[in-house]
């Protein structure tokens, strides 16, 4: 699965109309998701960032511009970490937060596998099959002795 990017976009409304701003991007893999929310060129951010569960609130203000009459913009918006994800750091910089969560179990359904007669059981398949590519870096050699 080839990582997926998407833009984060807050509505902004000026004098001659409305706009949008950027303000990060959320990123998904096989193994990770993460949020990034860049405030780089925005003028004095006031972000907060808060995780419950499984999602995580955005709020706060910022000026788009440096001229000092420049109205706030004002966020309010919420992404939702995906099922199966779980939320591994939350990194603070002076302009740039950062939610990461790491897939927790890349395994298949092995009840499926259980239930059926028909299909070989767990302890005989192999167990490098069942696991994610990311943690069979982790999984040391076995030999058995059958």
């Amino acid at each position: 699965m080839a990582p997926t990017r998407k833009a984060i976009y807050q509505a902004a409304s000026i004098k001659c109309g409305a706009t949008d701003v950027f303000m990060g991007y959320v990123e998904k893999t096989k193994t990770k998701w993460s949020l990034t929310i860049d405030l780089r060129d925005k003028i004095d951010p006031e972000i907060n960032v808060n995780v419950e569960k499984n999602r995580v609130q955005i709020s706060g203000r910022f000026k788009q511009d440096k001229n000092p009459d420049s109205q706030w913009v004002y966020v309010k918006q919420e992404q939702v970490i995906p099922f199966g994800y779980i939320l591994t750091a939350r990194i603070s910089e002076r302009y740039r937060i950062m939610v990461i969560a790491i897939r927790e179990n890349c395994q298949k359904d092995s009840t499926k596998e259980s239930t059926t007669e028909d299909t070989e059981s767990a302890s005989e398949s192999d167990p490098d099959d069942r696991i994610c590519p990311a943690k069979k870096v982790c999984v040391p050699d076995k030999k058995l002795d059958e």
